[in-house]
């Protein structure tokens, strides 16, 4: 039996301590357009570096435009009750 691998989406962030600026590395490509488009409206604040090969970019922000925001995971039971509450409330899945 093979084992195979789930695509993922990986951000790296490293802190520069010297300017007070953070690289940021993602394949993500969610984070590739809200990081796009900050660049445009912001240039001064952030700024592509270099795009890789494999689809990589890493970006440059200053250290007050960036938050980060850790959330545990969801039990099951809290899951299965999220969902039932969209399904009352209409909500349809883009996965679906």
């Amino acid at each position: 039996m093979m084992n195979t691998l789930m695509p993922c989406k990986l951000e790296i962030m490293v802190y520069a301590t010297g300017d007070g600026t953070y690289s940021v590395f993602t394949l993500n490509p969610d984070l590739q357009t809200q990081l796009a488009d900050l660049a445009e409206q912001q240039p001064e604040v952030c700024c592509r570096k270099e795009k890789g090969e494999a689809g990589g970019v890493i970006y440059v922000l200053d250290k007050p435009k960036l938050s980060i925001w850790l959330q545990a995971p969801y039990s099951e039971e809290r899951r299965w009750i999220a969902s039932e509450n969209a399904m009352q409330t209409g909500f349809k899945s883009r996965t679906k």
